[in-house]
């Protein structure tokens, strides 16, 4: 997976869920990368920096674009 930017992430746990609901900021970027076989996901707001999130294995993820 490459570094892509998102407008709204939604992570569930496995019984489905919701557990996190990340939208990017107004002044900022919300991206979502691979690494080290894991799911990382970035939100940089422009005043409050960068935020880092990595979702549980069994984590579903919903990205929309």
């Amino acid at each position: 997976m490459t570094d892509e930017s998102y407008e709204r992430i939604v992570i569930k746990d496995r019984d489905g869920d919701s557990t996190l609901k990340l939208e990017r900021p107004l002044f900022g970027d919300l991206t979502m990368t691979q690494e080290g076989g894991k799911t990382v996901i970035h939100k940089t707001a422009w005043l409050s920096g960068t935020t880092t999130y990595v979702p549980a294995p069994d984590a579903s993820i919903k990205a929309e674009k």
